[in-house]
C-alpha cells in the first residue's frame, strides 16, 4: 500500500482552519465579548480577535484546497503565518493570562483543543514540506 503524504499532510492542516471558524463563535464571542465584567475596549478587542480569527480559518482553508494542491511553494509560507500569528499566538496568549494547563478548569477544553488543532497543523505543515520542497 503506498500512502499518499502530501494527501494525509492536507487534511492535517484542516483541523486548524475549521478551530479558527468555529472558535469565535462557540467559544470567544459568547463567553468573553458579553461578558460585563470586562471593560467596553477589552470586548472590543476581543470581537476583532474573533473576527481575524475567524478570516484567518477562510485564508486556511482557501490557501489548502487552492495553491496547496497545486504544489505551490508559497503556499506553505502562508500556512505557516496562519499558525504562528493567528493560532499560536492565541494559544500563548490564553496560556500567558491563565497559567499552566492544570487537569479541565474553565479554559482548559478550549486551550487543549486549539492546542490540538495546532498540533495536527504543524504536522500537516512538516509532512507537506518534502513534496512541495525536495521534489
Amino acid at each position: 500500500m503506498n500512502l499518499n503524504w502530501f494527501v494525509i499532510a492536507q487534511w492535517l492542516s484542516v483541523p486548524p482552519a475549521l478551530c479558527a471558524l468555529l472558535l469565535p463563535f462557540t467559544h470567544l464571542i459568547p463567553s468573553h465579548a458579553f461578558d460585563k465584567s470586562w471593560p467596553d475596549h477589552a470586548r472590543y478587542h476581543l470581537t476583532w480577535a474573533a473576527a481575524k480569527l475567524f478570516a484567518l480559518g477562510i485564508n486556511q482553508l482557501f490557501l489548502i484546497a487552492f495553491p496547496l494542491r497545486g504544489k505551490e511553494q508559497w503556499c506553505w509560507f502562508a500556512m505557516a503565518s496562519n499558525l504562528i500569528f493567528g493560532g499560536l499566538s492565541i494559544l500563548v496568549a490564553s496560556h500567558i493570562q491563565h497559567g499552566p494547563i492544570p487537569p479541565f478548569q474553565h479554559h482548559d477544553r478550549s486551550t487543549k483543543f486549539v492546542a490540538i488543532c495546532m498540533l495536527s497543523g504543524i504536522l500537516g505543515l512538516a509532512l507537506s514540506f518534502g513534496p512541495l520542497f525536495l521534489q
